[in-house]
């Protein structure tokens, strides 16, 4: 009798292939399993260093923009009481003039016995002398300042100072950079208008004058005078002196007629 085959052996079915292989016997084997581990590591932990780099620059945006902002609004913005034009235009509307006087050698003298400013005092076409005196700007802060009247009887106040007085005031009182841009071209003449007062600005070489005043007469009449040289100490015509830098220290020798 012919024996039956045996039934399969099924048991091969049951084997699990999934088990771990057994851990490396030989040194290269461990070298090369710890490197394939790092580097899995490093795979999973990419996306994490992305999130931390992305929170980093947002919170350097956010502190940028945070910065900029206040300076932004700390900043002395034009026509602030930081304006030189704008607190000269405020001061002339209270100068009453110390020494009354019509003599223009004797307003010099004043102001060279207050300052020691040997100035030119303007003579404006049209308007009559009144008086020199201190003008207080700030406390311990003065400049020359010389009254006028109009044909029709309105006032005029003309300041004089010079690129030294800007230099020493500076961050404190500051003549605005458009102003400063004109005073330094062939005609060096400013025009403009603060609130209710009018004001005219011309340089005589190192010698900065600024006439304020209520009237747009007087105004329109003044930017005619200095533009055409019938003012004294005023000659847009010249070819111009070069201006002293800001932070000029020394009173440059520019001041005679």
């Amino acid at each position: 009798m012919t024996p039956r085959p045996a039934a399969p052996d099924d048991s091969a079915d049951d084997i699990a292939w999934d088990v771990e292989p057994p851990p490396p016997t030989t040194a290269f084997d461990r070298v090369q399993t710890r490197t394939a581990a790092v580097a899995r590591a490093s795979r999973r932990r990419l996306p994490e260093s992305r999130r931390t780099l992305g929170l980093v620059l947002g919170i350097v945006l956010v502190a940028a923009i945070a910065f900029a902002t206040t300076w932004w609004l700390r900043r002395p913005p034009p026509g602030s009481d930081h304006d030189l034009l704008v607190r000269l235009a405020t001061t002339a509307e209270a100068f009453r003039p110390a020494e009354a006087t019509a003599d223009a050698g004797d307003a010099e003298a004043y102001v060279e016995g207050v300052f020691g400013w040997p100035i030119k005092v303007p003579q404006i076409a049209g308007l009559r002398l009144a008086g020199a005196g201190e003008a207080m700007l700030a406390p311990r802060l003065s400049v020359p300042a010389f009254r006028y009247d109009t044909e029709d009887g309105d006032a005029v106040v003309v300041f004089a100072y010079d690129y030294v007085f800007l230099g020493e005031v500076e961050g404190t009182l500051d003549l605005p950079e458009a102003t400063y841009a004109i005073l330094a071209e062939p005609e060096p003449v400013d025009t403009r208008r603060l609130g209710g007062a009018y004001l005219v600005s011309w340089r005589h070489r190192a010698v900065i004058y600024t006439a304020v005043m209520d009237s747009d007469a007087a105004f329109e009449q003044i930017g005619q005078a200095v533009r055409t040289g019938r003012v004294t100490g005023a000659a847009p015509s010249d070819v111009p002196e070069p201006v002293a830098p800001k932070d000029s220290l020394a009173r440059p020798d520019a001041l005679a007629p």
